[in-house]
């Protein structure tokens, strides 16, 4: 079977912050996984990422046509599909987006012929008429499809990556968080990861160096994080990948340090205490001070995310937000507006809680689509501009991040500040 694999670029929407105008690109793991399954089943495979290419087939027709969306690709993707409609070339669609919308997506986009919900690579190869069983965990599949990339049309974010010619993995899926913001539709809590050998076999297999872990929660299994750092400290790798702030300790960052870890990017979200609680964050504003402090001392640049915009935010916890913010010990920040994603708890809870524009087109967390009760769209964007400018006019703690970037990240910064005056 010939299966072509297309990855849909957003739908066209203006952003609200700057930071979305340095770009970044990565292509579509998920696809190039299950292109790499197929394949060892002896399926020809092609892979199209339509921010870059128009869909030119010439004489390769491909029998089925696998498409994978989120909330904001999904009318750019329908319209992948209409075109193979018209061919009567049946789609497959996949990803966050149908698994929380599976009835509504099919009833809005007919053209969609089949959909797979949650983990894709078990129910794929079981849609092309394979055996799964032989995938027992992660490990048991084969290395993502790289191959069929060509990288020199991507380039990470410089503010997640050391090197222009970096590589972005998942390494690990499910997070034990409660989040009322986030999905968990697709991954669930448990935790789950490639074992230790084989994610670095998947390592040395690559020409890539400098690598950014996406995970949700790289971090998530002590035991594994520690033969990890201790494994690869010999290959000098750099790296980065995200955490929550309430499973890190000064021993082990020191270790990730050693291991080539230049940087941990942490969900602090608010600096409110009344917000975090009211989206079950269950951290601290003392366990973000003291996390913090840690990783510094640990000689490991740290990144904040701040979301803006919650179910229940007011002035008073934006400007709270915006204190905390600047005297905390965090080297980088970047914040996004709340959007209310379909799957989430907060999606329902947004549409009585303030002015909510549910469109699917419109999520988009650079833009505002939520505003709560008691605030303007003008107020977020006049917070918003308050806590970049507080936070990075800020000469001792533009001069200690300085020492510790790549001129290629010092310009993107200063690219990106320029945004906001």
């Amino acid at each position: 079977m010939r299966i072509l694999f297309v990855h849909p670029p957003a739908s066209n929407h203006d952003d609200d912050i700057a930071l979305q105008k340095i770009k970044s690109s990565s292509p579509s793991l998920g696809l190039l996984q299950l292109a790499s399954i197929a394949r060892s089943f002896g399926h020809e495979v092609k892979f199209f990422d339509r921010e870059f290419n128009a869909i030119k087939l010439h004489n390769w027709i491909p029998d089925l046509v696998a498409i994978t969306a989120m909330t904001n690709e999904i009318a750019v993707a329908s319209e992948v599909a209409s075109f193979f409609f018209g061919a009567n070339i049946p789609t497959v669609l996949g990803g966050c987006h149908v698994t929380a919308e599976p009835y509504n997506t099919l009833i809005r986009y007919p053209q969609f012929k089949d959909i797979i919900e949650g983990e894709g690579e078990w129910k794929f190869t079981e849609f092309i008429g394979e055996d799964s069983s032989k995938f027992k965990t992660l490990d048991d599949f084969p290395d993502p499809a790289f191959d069929l990339i060509n990288w020199n049309k991507y380039c990470l974010s410089p503010f997640g990556s050391k090197s222009k010619r970096s590589l972005g993995l998942v390494t690990s899926r499910g997070c034990f968080g409660k989040c009322t913001f986030c999905s968990r539709k697709v991954f669930g809590n448990k935790f789950r990861a490639y074992s230790v050998p084989r994610l670095i076999e998947i390592l040395n297999r690559t020409t890539f160096k400098d690598f950014l872990f996406y995970d949700d929660l790289f971090t998530g299994n002590r035991a594994r994080l520690v033969e990890f750092c201790e494994k690869v400290i010999k290959y000098k790798y750099s790296w980065s990948c995200c955490s929550r702030v309430d499973n890190l300790d000064y021993e082990t960052m020191k270790l990730m340090k050693r291991a080539g870890c230049w940087m941990i990017e942490f969900g602090i979200e608010s600096g409110s205490q009344e917000i975090l609680d009211r989206m079950r964050k269950n951290i601290s504003l003392e366990k973000i001070m003291n996390t913090l402090r840690e990783t510094r001392r640990a000689g490991i640049l740290s990144k904040g995310n701040f979301i803006l915009g919650n179910i229940g935010e007011t002035k008073k916890s934006l400007q709270d937000t915006i204190e905390f913010a600047s005297i905390i010990p965090l080297d980088m920040m970047q914040h996004t507006f709340l959007a209310p994603l379909p799957g989430t708890e907060c999606y329902e809870e947004a549409k009585t809680e303030g002015e909510f524009n549910p469109s699917w087109e419109a999520t988009n967390t650079f833009a505002i689509n939520f505003v709560p009760k008691g605030l303007t769209r003008e107020d977020l964007l006049k917070y918003s501009n308050r806590l970049i400018r507080k936070f990075y006019l800020n000469f001792s703690r533009l001069l200690l991040i300085s020492r510790h970037l790549t001129w290629r990240q010092l310009w993107a910064g200063i690219k990106t500040l320029f945004g906001f005056f």
